[in-house]
């Protein structure tokens, strides 16, 4: 039973690393690992019947605390979750700053869709540790057994750190997980936890990953391997997204590193735009290309062409949600957080970096990406009082391509 062994596993290293932080002072490493080792195997299995005729587990151990809400749910033996993969396996893979927020909210309000946000957040943790940039990740198959993890539901030995992971906060799938990891419970709380987390994932249609932190020739090990899957390429203007990113992440000046942060962003979109093409060549019908202008100014056919993409049906709850979104009477402070998915006006949002980010730099990240801009479907820029007025800088993509 793989859930069992995973759970067993989840459960061990973090018992495991629950003690050793808290000896860590007194150096009892061997102790953390003995310790961790005879409380699993204190574990006992309690067996009874409800009234459907049904047996569940309730994993126990002594002098544990009530039981987390999110054991409710009891699980079926024998089969501890619902066996065989999802039916459907979503990747986005995108850009910080491009509106993947917007996008993954718009794809997993379906109720069949069970939603990983980042969980390649702790590859980026060691990429920063070895002092390289964030968009520099050559970590391919730790990244790639990541993600395969979560589309999969089923987590291997090397694969278990990726749970803890504070991105998790941010999709409502996997938040109630997080929140019990952190809360200071017996260990045998946390796994059960996990085992609902499992279970959950396994009981839908379609599991869905978005992530910043992927390169599109990476994607074809899961186009060959996993018939279910499907790609979906977010961009945006690369002028937005570097300017927004330097403003939210504060990881480089806008006005005297623009030169080479554009530099390296448009080599990487260049080979990423690349990649996709020879993949959709590949495998038809398998891979997509979207634009974020595309949803901040159309929403509902944005969201119906990547429903009819991913073969979703889009219903009135789901149109619904477009409409409170783009559309909101919420405060405007709120609307204008950096991460809120919430605005007055979409096109507005979309297009207020034109005011702040100033013509010399936005000139200098033309010369850089500018040869991608008429595949990618934008316009250059002229002047300052061009950069700021109304004129729209989304074109259309040039006929027969990835966006076309």
């Amino acid at each position: 039973m793989p859930e069992w062994s995973s759970a067993c596993t989840f459960w061990c290293r973090k018992l495991c690393a629950d003690v050793h932080v808290k000896f860590q002072k007194k150096k009892i490493l061997t102790f953390s690992v003995i310790l961790g080792t005879l409380l699993f195997v204190s574990v006992g299995t309690l067996w009874f019947n409800n009234s459907s005729g049904l047996t569940y587990k309730i994993i126990y151990i002594e002098n544990t605390s009530s039981p987390h809400p999110m054991t409710s749910s009891p699980t079926p033996s024998g089969s501890t979750v619902s066996v065989g993969p999802p039916k459907l396996q979503v990747l986005l893979m995108t850009y910080g700053r491009s509106g993947s927020s917007f996008t993954s909210a718009l794809i997993s309000h379906h109720p069949d869709v069970f939603f990983t946000f980042e969980p390649l957040y702790v590859v980026m943790r060691q990429i920063e540790a070895e002092q390289r940039k964030p968009f520099v990740n050559d970590k391919e198959l730790e990244s790639r057994a990541i993600i395969n993890a979560f589309l999969n539901c089923k987590f291997q030995l090397e694969d278990i750190y990726a749970l803890d992971n504070a991105q998790h906060k941010n999709s409502d799938a996997t938040k109630d997980f997080y929140v019990c990891l952190r809360a200071k419970k017996d260990g045998v709380l946390h796994l059960a936890c996990f085992l609902h987390f499992l279970k959950t994932c396994q009981n839908h249609k379609t599991t869905f990953v978005k992530t910043i932190r992927f390169r599109a020739k990476w994607a074809e090990w899961f186009l060959e391997n996993s018939p279910n899957f499907k790609l979906l390429f977010l961009v945006r203007d690369p002028r937005a997204t570097l300017y927004s990113q330097s403003q939210v992440f504060r990881d480089f000046d806008w006005k005297t590193e623009v030169h080479n942060v554009s530099t390296g962003h448009c080599k990487v979109l260049e080979e990423d735009l690349s990649q996709a093409e020879r993949l959709s060549a590949l495998y038809p019908g398998r891979v997509k290309a979207i634009r974020y202008e595309e949803g901040a100014m159309d929403p509902y056919n944005y969201t119906r062409r990547i429903y009819e993409f991913l073969g979703l049906d889009l219903n009135e709850a789901v149109l619904d949600y477009i409409r409170n979104i783009t559309n909101s009477t919420a405060d405007v402070k709120q609307t204008q957080k950096a991460y809120s998915i919430v605005k007055n006006n979409s096109t507005l949002a979309m297009n207020r970096w034109r005011y702040g980010a100033g013509f010399a730099s936005v000139k200098v990240t033309d010369r850089n990406c500018g040869h991608l801009y008429s595949k990618l479907g934008y316009k250059f820029v002229r002047s300052q009082r061009d950069l700021e007025s109304d004129r729209s800088l989304v074109d259309r993509p040039e006929p027969g391509g990835l966006f076309d």
